[in-house]
């Protein structure tokens, strides 16, 4: 208990660091250059632009409490804490205090992303308090008819659209790819594109990876995504779909625009321009 108590803390970490980062970025661009590390401390304790993100220091602390705590800490209170979690984890457009900020930060920043689905795993289907709870059959063979080699091809394109989201062909084109051993230097998780995906929908990696493990074809699965996303609103599926096709790389956070100011000069073609995120993976994989 207190290894996956561990695990859950060191996620939430990495999300705190990542949503730090982003908000770091954006009062940047608002009152400039903060100057150091001591400032930005400061800055994190007592100014009013970072006080949304205590509620999540605190829901930490209580973690960190639990996990040194001795055996005789009982499953109710595991629970209670581990449903606050979940509770404040849980973005809102139209909401307000934390939901709506973390609504904002999972849209504009992919690392963001990607550590929210890390940490919404370790809550979801394998519960630190309830166990594993998925009962879905894996018929390898049947992954087999549908799955592409990545070690002699490329996956999807993210622009391509399975129940109705971009990035989620390309996601299941990897995920096939993974479980027969075939994905090459291509990886189902973590992967800061897919992060987007399950981040916006609700679904987790581990989730989505038991579905595709059934055998199910591209049909079957955009019926389990609709089925299984939070996101019930079409309209809202549309703006997130044209906010990641339309997404520049000066829209991304720092570290992403870092990371990417080194790999497009390396594996993108010298005289094709980039104009959105997505360029990125058509123009490499000779789509464009």
């Amino acid at each position: 208990m207190t290894v996956q108590l561990n695990e859950l803390s060191h996620a939430l970490l990495r999300l705190h660091k990542a949503l730090l980062e982003a908000e770091r970025l954006s009062y940047e661009r608002v009152h400039g250059r903060i100057e150091s590390n001591g400032a930005f401390l400061q800055l994190i304790l007592g100014d009013s632009w970072f006080a949304w993100l205590r509620p999540l220091s605190n829901s930490m602390a209580k973690l960190d409490e639990l996990a040194e705590a001795d055996s005789a800490t009982s499953a109710d209170e595991i629970a209670s804490v581990l449903a606050a979690v979940r509770s404040l984890l849980t973005p809102s457009e139209t909401g307000e205090g934390f939901g709506r900020h973390y609504y904002d930060a999972l849209q504009k920043a992919p690392e963001v992303g990607l550590a929210h689905a890390q940490v919404k795993g370790l809550l979801g289907p394998r519960s630190i308090s309830q166990g594993r709870t998925n009962t879905m059959s894996v018929d390898i063979e049947k992954v087999k008819k549908f799955a592409k080699d990545l070690r002699t091809g490329y996956p999807r394109s993210p622009r391509e659209k399975l129940g109705g989201y971009v990035i989620a062909a390309r996601c299941v084109d990897k995920c096939r790819a993974s479980l027969l051993s075939m994905n090459g230097e291509y990886s189902y998780w973590p992967c800061s594109l897919a992060a987007q995906w399950f981040g916006f929908s609700g679904i987790t990696p581990e989730q989505f990876k038991d579905a595709v493990a059934t055998g199910a074809t591209d049909d079957d699965l955009a019926r389990w995504i609709t089925e299984h996303s939070k996101v019930k609103d079409s309209d809202e599926v549309l703006k997130w779909n044209n906010r990641l096709r339309d997404m520049r790389l000066s829209d991304m956070n720092i570290q992403a625009q870092q990371y990417l100011e080194e790999y497009i000069p390396k594996f993108v073609p010298s005289h094709r321009p980039v104009y959105v995120w997505f360029d990125v993976y058509d123009l490499e994989e000779k789509r464009l």
